[in-house]
């Protein structure tokens, strides 16, 4: 079967909100208004979703390796389970988004506002020692809950991590040069919510 195209994708987006399960790797749906959509376990590797609108869409368990979110607007979507390895967010808009359980390594967050995400267990570590560090490089965090990540290597620098949660979270040798650590929570405190 032939991939489909840009229009067509738009198309069955419109029409059904579900583009779950597909073969969509190296499309262009860069500007594309793709609110509310599923994309459930769906092959983006390589596609531009850049300055996308993406606001409340489903990414649960999709391929986005590599793939290009730059600018896009994805408030409270959801990327649990998704292979985001060395896909770039760069100035995305990702306030209350869910990155839990997602498989980071190399992925760049440089200026993304990721105020009050929830980024629990994401995997951060290169396979490869020589692999691309995951950066959050001038990212807005404050609010973001990390629970048990492991952000040893990762680039934090000029992050803004106020009031941030970082639960059971591993920080040896991450880069904090420049990072406002404000009130950053380490620990659970009694009756606090769970990851």
């Amino acid at each position: 079967m032939d991939k489909l195209t840009r229009e067509q994708v738009l198309l069955r987006a419109e029409e059904t909100l579900d583009l779950s399960g597909l073969d969509l790797s190296g499309l262009d749906l860069s500007g594309a208004d793709l609110q509310n959509v599923r994309f459930r376990e769906t092959n983006l590797q390589g596609a531009d979703l850049s300055k996308a609108d993406l606001t409340e869409t489903e990414f649960r368990d999709a391929q986005l390796i590599g793939a290009n979110l730059s600018e896009a607007k994805m408030h409270r979507s959801v990327l649990i389970g998704a292979n985001i390895q060395e896909a770039c967010f760069d100035g995305a808009y990702m306030v209350g988004a869910f990155l839990n359980g997602s498989q980071a390594a190399g992925a760049s967050f440089k200026q993304t506002d990721l105020r009050a995400a929830r980024m629990g267990v994401p995997r951060c570590q290169p396979a490869d020692p020589f692999g691309a560090v995951t950066t959050f490089r001038g990212a807005n965090m404050e609010w973001c809950l990390f629970g048990a990540a492991d952000l040893t290597g990762v680039d934090l620098r000029d992050a803004n991590l106020s009031h941030a949660h970082l639960y059971e979270s591993e920080i040896r040798g991450a880069l904090l040069e420049g990072a406002d650590l404000n009130e950053v929570r380490l620990k659970r405190q009694p009756g606090e919510y769970a990851t």
